[in-house]
């Protein structure tokens, strides 16, 4: 009876560790029936997150702070919901946040929303239906002032089209304006110089476009995306690091395999490169690369094949470019440069079946988000960071 209870205790001892990851200790923000990290974001104080929930009342929109001192309880966000999804948070200035969101109207059709929440999480303005007609995907940017650029696709299955607007720093979208037509799946990147990268996808005939968003849009073709019978995109973004641009294809194949895809292009260049399949292989031989960021120690690389699956690039443009992946049986982050693959960070055992995501602070310490698929059906929203581990509330 006593070395059963000794095993109790110890098995309850190891149950109540908190799992770590390489730079340190993992936050578990919640748990959620949600294939992709909660959307957050970091300021000077701390993270703000957010993720859909359910429970025996039903399903809700939540919210969780955290900083050096400690996490909030969760809130429930007062934003009736039909079927919300594809979260995503931004800085609104000052601590407050944009929170947009796709979910049914009261025609059962789905539009982009978003809500102004207050840095204690009371929704200062919101639901507000951005759209007035159905919105399949969308990608939005901060613009540094505290409010967005959106764009989105709507329209006819058939014929997509691309519309573009502003949500001020008040949470008050503007009047749509189109952009293209036959498009979808938009993706943003901004370079320091204010200049926004703008790519779509055109069905018809399976290209990638790029244009520099501006008054009088000029495409050209990135190049085609093989899609097959039986094949989904998941997804397209967009990175750059202080050379080169980047452009991210997430796709499931008819056998189920996730996969990424990617191009590159020199900023002060024309041609894109061969869209190739995303794989490093690691130099254990050569020295650690130094990246710029406080991530930690990471190992160089190349492009190899150890592929990559569910990839998220960091929003911003410094000297390297991290990209948030799947690699083998790992969550890594792989930090680009020059149009290539340059370094390797395995960050935590993962498997993933949706997409990470990844911010930085302005130290440079990088934060990551996942979800992690539990037995029960459920996941845990995990998040880690190199800066957690100066916060005493999370230690073992």
């Amino acid at each position: 009876m006593l070395l059963f209870a000794l095993v109790v205790l110890l098995v309850g001892c190891t149950i109540a560790s908190p799992p770590t990851s390489t730079w340190g200790p993992i936050f578990t923000l919640g748990q959620a029936e949600q294939t992709s990290a909660p959307a957050f974001w970091v300021d000077p104080t701390g993270v703000t997150a957010s993720w859909v929930g359910a429970d025996e009342a039903g399903v809700h929109q939540d919210a969780r702070l955290a900083t050096v001192s400690g996490a909030s309880e969760t809130t429930v966000l007062p934003l009736p919901p039909v079927h919300p999804y594809n979260q995503r948070l931004f800085p609104a200035g000052e601590g407050s946040s944009h929170l947009l969101w796709l979910d049914a109207d009261a025609n059962f059709e789905t539009q982009l929303f978003a809500a102004y929440l207050t840095p204690d999480l009371q929704v200062a303005r919101g639901p507000v239906p951005v759209t007035d007609q159905v919105v399949r995907r969308y990608a939005a940017l901060p613009n540094g002032d505290g409010s967005l650029t959106v764009i989105w696709s709507g329209g006819l299955l058939a014929e997509p089209g691309l519309y573009m607007q502003q949500i001020d720093d008040a949470g008050r979208p503007s009047t749509a304006t189109r952009l293209a037509t036959g498009a979808d799946w938009p993706a943003l990147a901004r370079s320091n110089d204010s200049v926004m990268h703008f790519f779509w996808y055109q069905p018809a005939d399976r290209t990638l476009q790029y244009a520099i968003l501006q008054e009088s849009l000029s495409a050209s073709t990135v190049g085609t995306l093989d899609l097959q019978p039986g094949d989904r995109l998941q997804g397209i973004t967009a990175g750059l690091d202080n050379t080169h641009l980047y452009l991210f294809c997430n796709v499931t194949r008819v056998s189920g395999e996730a996969q990424t895809w990617y191009t590159s292009h020199p900023l002060d260049g024309e041609q894109w490169s061969t869209i190739t399949r995303f794989g490093i292989a690691e130099d254990q031989d050569a020295e650690p690369i130094q990246t710029g960021f406080n991530s930690g120690q990471v190992a160089a690389a190349q492009a190899g094949a150890a592929y990559a699956s569910w990839t998220t690039p960091l929003i911003g443009q410094f000297e390297f470019l991290p990209v948030a992946t799947q690699i083998e049986d790992d969550l890594s982050v792989v930090y680009f440069q020059a149009g290539e693959p340059r370094g390797n960070q395995r960050v935590a055992p993962a498997q993933l079946i949706g997409f990470p995501d990844l911010a930085v602070d302005q130290d440079r310490y990088l934060y990551l988000a996942w979800a992690q698929p539990e037995v029960s059906g459920r996941a845990n929203l995990q998040l880690t960071s190199l800066r957690f581990s100066a916060w005493a509330w999370l230690q073992p």
